[in-house]
């Protein structure tokens, strides 16, 4: 006897069923990025306005962001030029796929 197929709802319940339970994020606010964080992302993104990764100049669908590259976590300065670099949102991405939770680059492939 056939079966109905189930909704795309019904196969995401039952895909996250056994999933881990992440804590929520503290706000954006509580982990450093306040109107004064803004305002220096602003000017560092008018200043370097490439993706230092693909030399992607950014666009509504894959907008530009700046990023540490020495993470908060690990010590690194929030508004030093030298700990900053222009990547758009997919390399930023990719970057963080690639490191694990402590910004540590992961030794999975």
């Amino acid at each position: 006897m056939p079966t109905t197929p189930k909704s795309y709802a019904q196969l995401c319940r039952q895909a996250n069923a056994g999933a881990v339970k992440q804590a929520p994020r503290v706000s954006r606010s509580k982990r450093g990025y306040d109107r004064r964080w803004y305002k220096y992302s602003k000017l560092y993104l008018a200043r370097n306005p490439t993706c230092v990764r693909c030399f992607h100049w950014g666009d509504r669908d894959n907008p530009l962001v700046v990023d540490h590259i020495v993470p908060l976590s690990q010590g690194g300065t929030n508004y030093d030029p030298s700990n900053s670099q222009t990547l758009c949102r997919r390399c930023n991405s990719v970057k963080a796929r690639t490191e694990d939770h402590r910004g540590v680059p992961s030794l999975q492939g």
